[in-house]
């Protein structure tokens, strides 16, 4: 299964689409006209493995007085004014497309050896994560562009990431794995897919930020079932809570915050 090559913005304005040559369109949704289109020179080609928009950093009405230097606040405000989209290639390279300028932001690279699977943002710590089939997660840093972390994720290809928190992370290979950002520890292990998971959902249900009591969704290559997990750590238990039959195999899957609505 092909990683899916649509995706909208977090505010709905926007969906953006890539085709197997490398143009990638983003077209107005109220409008369904074209807003922006890229299309790479010859040195840079490569298909598009996934795509990922950066969320919007929430402000506030008030406004505040300016500061001499800067803090994770305001780079994060800063990428997220950008309105970047993470665009991962099948030769293991990222390119941050910025929908505001209409053009290539900049690009990470040296990082994977092989195609991008997932990759997601971490704006309030100046992070973008990725994961690849050569067995790596990587965090990146957004504005240098530059490797801060690199480990091994699993021992097969890491198909998917999932952001459960601003200090957490689920990783997914056939096993889904929650890690420690501080640390890069391993927390936890959840299995119950007998193929490779493609896309995770978190839905939160802790206190603020904390991922404990929290939840999450994870859909599977060739699966009809869709499993729901719950996040405990005191529990040793690392089966899925319930699951979900569809009458199809599962190629997206999305979550409304406001709604609490599951689609597929």
């Amino acid at each position: 299964m092909e990683s899916t090559s649509v995706e909208i913005s977090p505010d709905g304005e926007f969906a953006i689409h890539s085709s197997h040559d490398g143009v990638v369109k983003i077209w107005e949704t109220a409008t369904s006209s074209l807003r922006n289109e890229y299309k790479p020179s010859s040195h840079l080609s490569s298909s598009c493995s996934c795509l990922s928009w950066c969320p919007k950093q929430k402000t506030t009405g008030t406004p505040k007085r300016k500061r001499r230097r800067s803090n994770k606040s305001d780079v994060g405000q800063a990428i997220s004014d950008l309105d970047l989209v993470a665009i991962g290639t099948v030769s293991g390279s990222i390119i941050l497309y910025s929908v505001v300028k209409g053009e290539i932001h900049s690009q990470l690279t040296d990082g994977h050896s092989d195609r991008v699977n997932s990759v997601v943002w971490y704006p309030e710590s100046n992070s973008l994560y990725s994961c690849s089939s050569d067995k790596q997660i990587i965090q990146w840093e957004v504005t240098s562009s530059t490797i801060k972390h690199k480990w091994q994720g699993d021992k097969g290809a890491v198909h998917s990431l999932c952001k459960c928190s601003s200090k957490h992370l689920l990783s997914a290979g056939r096993t889904i794995k929650l890690w420690d950002l501080a640390n890069k520890h391993l927390l936890k292990t959840f299995t119950g897919h007998a193929t490779e998971v493609f896309r995770m959902v978190h839905i939160p249900g802790g206190v603020n930020d904390n991922v404990e009591n929290s939840y999450f969704l994870s859909a599977a290559m060739n699966d009809r079932l869709v499993n729901a997990w719950h996040i405990d750590m005191e529990s040793k238990d690392k089966n899925a809570i319930t699951a979900f039959s569809l009458s199809d195999e599962p190629v997206s899957m999305q979550t409304s915050s406001h709604e609490k609505v599951i689609s597929s």
